[in-house]
């Protein structure tokens, strides 16, 4: 009949049982597979578990020092456009200057 999970739960239960006959009865701080098995349980008033998880990190607004947004900084940029004007203007020159010398070359 069915049940294969409940029979594997029931082994696997019963094996732990059979593990647990070889234990100490105080565990302390020394026994690695307690330490093991309690590192593995996720609690949800852990506070180190804000840091510790990753965190997949998203696409960010560029900007000049490279800075992703975070604590310190919000990802707007709160400036009057200058120095994207400024690198789009120098931009423009060269292209300007490279052009001049491409048509210089065809004629």
């Amino acid at each position: 009949m069915g049940g294969e999970k409940q029979k594997e739960v029931r082994e696997k239960r019963r094996e732990e049982l059979e593990e647990a006959r070889f234990m100490p009865v105080a565990r302390g701080v020394e026994d690695e597979e307690l330490n093991r098995e309690l590192k593995g349980k996720l609690r949800w008033d852990d506070p180190a578990m804000a840091f510790l998880t990753q965190k997949e990190d998203g696409a960010a607004a560029p900007n000049r020092y490279g800075i992703r947004p975070g604590h310190r900084w919000d990802g707007v940029d709160r400036g009057n456009g200058w120095e994207g004007e400024r690198f789009r203007a120098l931009n423009r020159t060269k292209r300007n200057k490279d052009l001049d010398f491409a048509w210089q070359e065809d004629t």
